[in-house]
This record gives C-alpha cells, sequence and structure tokens, in this order.
C-alpha cells in the first residue's frame, strides 16, 4: 500500500517540480528585462536563482 503511494507522488510530483523550475527561471528573466530599462542611479538591483550543495535560493544584488 505505502509502495504504491508513494510511486504515485513521485509520478505526480516530479513534472510539477520540473514546470515549476521552468516558471521560476521565466519570471526571473522576465524581472531583469524590466530591469534593462535606464537606470538613474550607479548600481541597478538584479535577481538570480542560485543553486548549490546547500538548496536552491534566490539572489537579489543592489
Amino acid at each position: 500500500m505505502f509502495l504504491i503511494v508513494g510511486l504515485a507522488t513521485s509520478a505526480v510530483g516530479l513534472p510539477v517540480k520540473l514546470g515549476g523550475t521552468k516558471k521560476i527561471k521565466t519570471a526571473i528573466n522576465q524581472y531583469n528585462q524590466i530591469l534593462d530599462k535606464k537606470v538613474t542611479y550607479f548600481q541597478k538591483p538584479e535577481l538570480k536563482l542560485i543553486t548549490n550543495t546547500n538548496g536552491l535560493g534566490f539572489q537579489l544584488r543592489f
């Protein structure tokens, strides 16, 4: 019983995870394109998706 539940959860979760990652990257790229407009101050903010051995996260630099 637990094996079936685990396999079903994995089968549903994998496409959701892959699709979600793609949507996150698309959203970040759209945000960064908005920032490509003329900026009046010295530095412009930038949002990035960061992955490393500790996990997944966002980096906002300004």
